[in-house]
């Protein structure tokens, strides 16, 4: 098990004397019980201390006294003198300095590839680039002050600066340089192409099977239906690219994956205990349910302000990332990320009341099994909720059939890029049958004049077959997880749906089976 890194110190107080023989038994002491005192015996006392306190230095100043950090820093610029990142030159008059102080492959796609990888019982691998930013090629003159501390000056007493020859991270051109490095050689070498869906997704079908690689900066996995094929691709890389081969994936993006005879299991365990000692929340028990009620929640209210508006930008954002692997958050996060810009007292006890719910559910996370490939989705909106802008129920339930049919369609397009076959049409279920009567019926002309031309694009794919708008009861309206606050047993259950469960005991035992000695 891993912990924040500390630096801890224990000392030896000062000991009480001890008289080199014993004193003499206490009469007063009548009862029977043979006790050290009676029998004669003492030992010397030994007082602890131990002070645990933190070894990030806080800025460069306090960096530079620790050895560590200083190592650190040379091989750094070790590595741009191998590189050949930059070279010294005077600043040209007519030209100034910088100081300094891309694409990525998104969420959905990877939770997406990594089913699919469950489904499929592909190998999955992860290799880490080192230096990433300093394989982009610049197209740009770029002239950077040195780094302070290792100055160079030239005879005259002028300092030098750094004309780069290479990317840099902090330079703005840094992310994409890096990018089209990688893509170039992926494309030109190993005989990948870019997926249309995702751009950080790179697809390849040769003979030695598929291969799939998503790219998120310097993290690389790639998984496909040979594990020789990954294999050959790996050192292909590494013969370009200064990397690490990291072997199975199991920890990407912040996100725990664990694969076992089941499945795979996605968590951010690690990251909800960062969030909860972040927010410092002590004596607050669990929840059952992230919001117990709507609150009518606006940008300006009555209340007091929040005490600390950064920590609650800086919670709400932490949150937001969490729900990659935990769903049911969604909407409570989405409601509070709405007022960040000032965040009053009410918005802050939004927040307090989902960080509770953690407490009571660390060890959740989304669960992928084996099965069948299939495209469901489910449209619901919550009418009315929001004091600020309202609109009439079939409006609000149709352009969320929109976005739902949209998302669905982009789905279909990248299962298409990687070749997974669907068997049935993808269906999206909706509570409305208003809605659901539009979708498919050319009549209701009068009653929609209001609604966009552009959201009845749902129509014609209902018409061409594309899809199919199925009337679902409230009841089974499993995204009202994501729309609205539902009764405690609701919500589990929706929650189930999602997929989001605890670590099950057959995991907890594969896991553990895995395990080194003296491994916790």
């Amino acid at each position: 098990m891993q912990s924040l890194p500390t630096a801890s110190s224990s000392s030896v107080l000062p000991q009480p004397a001890v008289k080199s023989c014993a004193p003499s038994v206490d009469t007063r002491n009548s009862h029977a019980m043979v006790t050290r005192s009676k029998a004669g015996i003492f030992k010397p006392k030994v007082y602890l201390t131990t002070v645990a306190c933190s070894d990030v230095p806080v800025d460069k100043h306090a960096a530079m006294k620790h050895k560590c950090w200083v190592d650190a820093v040379h091989a750094e610029l070790q590595a741009f003198e191998r590189n050949n990142t930059w070279i010294l030159c005077s600043l040209p008059s007519y030209r100034r300095t910088i100081g300094y102080k891309c694409p990525m492959v998104h969420a959905v796609t990877i939770r997406t590839i990594l089913a699919i990888a469950v489904m499929k019982k592909w190998q999955l691998r992860q290799v880490d680039v080192n230096n990433v930013f300093l394989n982009g090629e610049l197209t740009e003159e770029i002239f950077m002050d040195q780094p302070p501390g290792f100055e160079v000056f030239d005879s005259s007493g002028q300092k030098l600066v750094c004309c780069l020859n290479k990317a840099l991270y902090g330079l703005r051109q840094a992310p994409c340089a890096w990018f089209h490095a990688l893509k170039q050689f992926l494309t030109d070498v190993l005989g990948f192409h870019a997926s249309h869906a995702d751009l950080s997704l790179f697809v390849r079908t040769s003979f030695d099977g598929q291969l799939l690689l998503m790219a998120y900066v310097d993290d690389i996995v790639i998984t496909g239906s040979s594990g020789a094929a990954i294999d050959s691709v790996v050192r292909q890389l590494h013969s370009k690219f200064a990397l690490k081969d990291m072997s199975r994936l199991n920890f990407f993006l912040g996100i725990e994956i664990h694969t076992t005879s089941q499945g795979m299991y996605l968590s951010q365990r690690k990251y909800v205990k960062e969030i909860l000692a972040k927010a410092n929340i002590t004596g607050v028990a669990a929840t059952l349910t992230p919001m117990v009620c709507m609150p009518k929640l606006v940008a300006f209210d009555e209340s007091q302000a929040c005490l600390d508006g950064h920590l609650y930008r800086s919670l709400v954002g932490m949150l937001q990332y969490l729900c990659i692997t935990r769903p049911d958050l969604s909407f409570y996060v989405n409601k509070p990320s709405q007022y960040m810009n000032s965040p009053s007292d009410s918005h802050w006890k939004v927040v307090k009341r989902v960080l509770s719910y953690l407490i009571g559910t660390l060890e959740y996370g989304l669960c992928y099994s084996h099965g069948q490939c299939k495209l469901v989705g489910y449209s619901d909106a919550d009418w009315a909720s929001s004091i600020e802008d309202r609109r009439s129920t079939t409006e609000e339930e149709y352009r969320s059939l929109d976005y739902c049919v949209s998302e669905v369609l982009w789905f279909k397009q990248l299962l298409a890029e990687i070749r997974v076959g669907l068997e049935q049409t993808p269906v999206v279920w909706c509570d409305n049958t208003s809605t659901v009567s539009m979708s498919a019926n050319l009549t209701h002309h009068t009653r929609v004049k209001h609604v966009e031309i552009d959201h009845h694009f749902v129509r014609e794919k209902v018409l061409d077959g594309t899809i199919q708008v199925n009337y679902v009861p409230s009841a089974n309206q499993v995204v009202d997880i994501l729309t609205k606050p539902i009764p405690p047993k609701q919500f589990v259950e929706f929650r189930h749906a999602l997929q989001v469960t605890p670590v099950n005991t057959v995991v907890r035992s594969e896991l553990q089976k895995r395990k080194e000695p003296g491994e916790c």
